[in-house]
Parts: structure tokens; C-alpha cells; sequence
């Protein structure tokens, strides 16, 4: 990104937010319009309307806060779809199924805040619709920690032992646990696997913690 030209930025950022114009045009309309309105200005002031002179003076005061949010929209929209893609590569990478739902959710969160930046920026007060945001936003965090934590309860405890027995247990041991005797061929993070006589046997290493093992050799 940072060797781009401007111009490869600016259609990057607009693809993004779904934004067809190019500079030149955005800025060309802008100026036509600021034209038109100094004129209907001048008009209306010979004309002796002076509350729609006044009035169309304030909008053309108002563009240029207008025209920063924006560009401010754009490129937070380019920065949060940036990072959802990101998210959805390394997620799809590791293997984790959530993967698109995550990223989706980082992606609406962004955009909301995004939202609510552009119209702070162009004077519109967002104050009860921050604290709503973040109340439902804090909720479903609050929900899905807890419902993740009660599903990953098992495989955190495994990781743990992983952790601490990967020492004592190691691959090319005979090991005997309860009626299972065999040599282990493969540990991972949350399981061993032994080779018995007659078959394979994956254990969870939280059971290598909690149990007497008996090391053969």
C-alpha cells in the first residue's frame, strides 16, 4: 500500500465503501455545486431574501466538515475491511470454522464505529447511540465469552497438561494406563497417541495428570 500512487489509494478506498467516484469528480461536482449556491446567494441577497441567503450561507459553510467526514467514511471503511480479510485469511489458515463469523462481527463493530465517528465529525451528537452501541456490543462479548468458555473447558485442560507433562511423556516411550499399554508414536496439544497390539489410541493428556501412569521404558 505504501508504494501506491494516490490515485491506486483513493480507488482501493473507494472500491471498498462502494464509492464510484474518482477524485476529479468528486471535487469538480463539489466545486460546481459550491457555484451554484454562491450564486443562488448572490441572487437571493438582490432579491432582498435574506433569511435564504443566510441560510445557503450556512450549508456552504457546512461543506467542507461535510466533505471530511466523508473521506473520513471511506477510509475507515478500507481499514475495516482490510482487517476483516486479514482475520478471515489467518482464521481459514489455522482451521477454525468461526473463522467468516468472526470476521464478519470485527468488521460490523468497525463500521459502527466508524459510523459514529463520521457523524461526530460532521456535528451530530451520537451520545445515546454510543451508549447503546456499546451496551449491545458489551452483551453479546459478555455471552459469547461465557458460552466459549464452557464449550473450550475440556480442550483448555488438555492444552494445560499438554503444557506441563510434555517433559515426562515423550514420543518412543511404553506407557501403561489402566488395561492400555502401547508406545506412544505422536503427541499434539491436547492428546497422545499410543500404539497398542492391536489398534491406536488417542488419550487427552488431562488424563496423564489425573491418573497413574506406569512408564515401561
Amino acid at each position: 500500500m505504501t508504494n501506491l500512487p494516490s490515485a491506486s489509494k483513493w480507488a482501493i478506498c473507494s472500491k471498498k465503501a462502494n464509492v464510484t467516484l474518482s477524485p476529479s469528480n468528486l471535487l469538480s461536482r463539489t466545486l460546481y455545486w459550491v457555484v451554484i449556491l454562491l450564486f443562488v446567494v448572490t441572487a437571493t441577497d438582490k432579491l432582498g431574501w435574506s433569511i435564504v441567503s443566510e441560510q445557503i450561507g450556512k450549508l456552504i459553510a457546512f461543506l467542507p466538515t461535510l466533505l471530511s467526514g466523508m473521506v473520513l467514511f471511506i477510509l475507515g471503511s478500507f481499514i475495516a475491511g482490510f482487517i476483516r480479510d486479514i482475520l478471515a485469511a489467518a482464521t481459514s489458515s489455522m482451521g477454525i470454522s468461526a473463522g467468516r463469523l468472526v470476521s464478519g462481527f470485527v468488521f460490523y463493530f468497525l463500521m459502527a464505529i466508524v459510523t459514529l465517528t463520521t457523524l461526530n465529525q460532521i456535528g451530530i451528537d451520537t451520545t445515546i447511540i454510543t451508549s447503546n452501541v456499546v451496551m449491545i456490543v458489551g452483551a453479546i462479548l459478555l455471552s459469547a465469552s461465557i458460552s466459549y468458555g464452557f464449550a473450550s473447558r475440556d480442550i483448555m485442560s488438555n492444552m494445560l497438561a499438554s503444557f506441563f507433562s510434555r517433559k515426562t511423556f515423550i514420543v518412543g516411550q511404553t506407557i501403561r494406563l489402566d488395561d492400555i499399554q502401547g508406545v506412544i508414536v505422536k503427541t499434539d496439544t491436547i492428546a497422545i497417541t499410543v500404539q497398542t497390539d492391536t489398534d491406536l489410541v488417542v488419550i487427552p493428556t488431562k488424563d496423564l495428570i489425573s491418573n497413574r501412569v506406569h512408564i515401561i521404558q
